[in-house]
């Protein structure tokens, strides 16, 4: 996957037990799940994120979430060149992944120039090799 553009990193937390988010959307998102957890009903597949689990949602897909438990998870909203199915991942045994996500959160200028940006930008392309050939843990299977 080839990113083209980063366009937030944020944490995000809401008072809602359940909503629908409808794509298409202009970017897809990448969050890492720090506490809660949440059902996510994504073209007929049920997804239990919690704790430690990284759920990447494809801009051309509809959802709907569902809580069980109220949390938060750290966003990247991001655009690529390269269209990947919605999928979870549980990555328990991978503390990398969590502090990846704690130093992204600290950067503050995601402008293209900036070191800062340049570093995130390598870590998140980094990241979903490793993801996508099985590195950081085990993907995570859905409950349907």
């Amino acid at each position: 996957m080839l990113i083209t553009k980063i366009s937030a990193v944020y944490p995000y937390q809401t008072a809602r037990t359940a909503w629908e988010n409808v794509g298409p959307r202009q970017t897809h998102f990448l969050a890492y799940q720090i506490s809660g957890t949440y059902d996510h009903s994504v073209n007929g597949k049920t997804y239990s994120v919690a704790p430690d689990c990284l759920f990447f949602v494809n801009q051309k897909d509809s959802y709907t979430v569902k809580c069980r438990e109220k949390g938060r998870p750290i966003c990247v909203s991001f655009c690529a060149d390269t269209q990947l199915p919605t999928s979870v991942w549980d990555t328990r045994a991978n503390p990398v992944v969590y502090n990846l996500f704690l130093r992204l959160l600290q950067i503050k200028n995601l402008q293209n120039e900036s070191n800062y940006y340049l570093a995130f930008f390598h870590s998140i392309r980094n990241l979903f090799h490793c993801l996508q050939n099985g590195t950081p843990s085990r993907a995570y299977r859905p409950s349907d």
